[in-house]
């Protein structure tokens, strides 16, 4: 009988596909409400939430960056969709109702080759002055 003989030199080691980091968003603090009718229904056919402008504010010069969806809201931030291109930690203003109400960008997922969605944290110093804001984008969201 013939015994195959095998070097070491002949295997090549496969390459593990790289595991893809998910940023923990369990670890909020505060409660995110859903503006979306159905939570169940893919994000990208989603036509409900509230479409508002984005903007960038340079000193008393605006910036009309284009607009975005919001799909859910809370006390320490927002989630919208949009085909704008932003960055971590970019400082833009979301116009609700022609009060503009700075965030910072905390996470980009791509949806698909044009959406992503952004979730974001509020720049807004005390939860008493976010409270408004979050009356507002939820009273303008209902049918």
């Amino acid at each position: 009988m013939d015994k195959t003989i095998i070097l070491q030199e002949e295997f090549i080691p496969a390459d593990k596909p790289k595991k893809e980091t998910k940023i923990n968003i369990e670890c909020r603090r505060h409660i995110r409400l859903s503006l979306r009718l159905d939570a169940d229904e893919d994000i990208v056919f989603a036509c409900d939430g509230l479409t508002v402008p984005l903007i960038d504010k340079n000193h008393w010069i605006k910036n009309y960056i284009g607009l975005a969806n919001i799909k859910d809201i809370g006390l320490g931030g927002v989630g919208f969709i949009t085909r704008c291109s932003l960055r971590i930690n970019q400082k833009i203003y979301i116009t609700i109702d022609n009060e503009h109400a700075p965030i910072t960008i905390m996470r980009v997922e791509r949806i698909n080759g044009k959406l992503s969605f952004i979730g974001a944290k509020w720049d807004i110093e005390s939860e008493e002055k976010i409270i408004p804001i979050l009356n507002k984008i939820n009273k303008m969201s209902k049918p």
